[in-house]
């Protein structure tokens, strides 16, 4: 039998754009805002490497905005409520910043709504540590935060005692014209 064309580069003339085929199907796409697509989500670019090993392979990476929030319940309002967050395949870098006036609420301090779901545990990571980089106006001074497995809550701890990790409480923590920024990095689940 004769030789076949399985591999190609075509140019697209209704979106002048470049295919790069392989194997007889698309594989990437450049368009003419030079920018380059994969023809599917599970396709990267392997870094560092001259052959394809799965620990060099980059084929995930966004950035955003999401809302936290305090947990707890706490009466009050926000004055400044964002998130950013940056992925990287399984590693989500994010800061935090809260700004509101506020008082009473129940349970543990914490701040909700990360923007991924964090790593059960399997990579033996459990739990995520934080970094309070600046507060104002809080009812407690806080040490140190983590990030628990299987969850989008951050915790937010005061001064260790014998030890011992101790929680902040929301209803001490809360206050008027409170101000707090956190920063961390963490593996997610998928």
């Amino acid at each position: 039998s004769g030789a076949t064309d399985i591999g190609s580069i075509r140019y697209g003339h209704p979106n002048n754009d470049l295919k790069f085929v392989t194997n007889s199907a698309d594989q990437w796409t450049l368009n003419s805002s030079g920018n380059w697509l994969p023809a599917a989500t599970d396709h990267g670019i392997y870094l560092g490497v001259n052959s394809a090993t799965a620990s060099n392979l980059l084929n995930d990476y966004e950035f955003g905005t999401f809302t936290p929030a305090f947990g707890g319940s706490p009466s009050g309002s926000y004055t400044y409520q964002f998130g950013n967050y940056t992925k990287i395949n399984k590693m989500v870098f994010f800061t935090v910043f809260l700004q509101g006036n506020f008082s009473g609420g129940s349970g543990n301090s914490l701040i909700t709504g990360l923007p991924f779901t964090p790593s059960d545990g399997s990579d033996n990571v459990y739990y995520e540590p934080v970094t309070i980089g600046f507060t104002y106006g809080l009812g407690e001074t806080l040490y140190q935060g983590f990030i628990n497995q299987n969850s989008t809550e951050l915790f937010l701890l005061k001064e260790p005692s014998s030890g011992a990790r101790v929680h902040s409480t929301i209803s001490s923590l809360v206050s008027s014209d409170m101000r707090i920024s956190v920063s961390g990095f963490y593996n997610t689940a998928a």
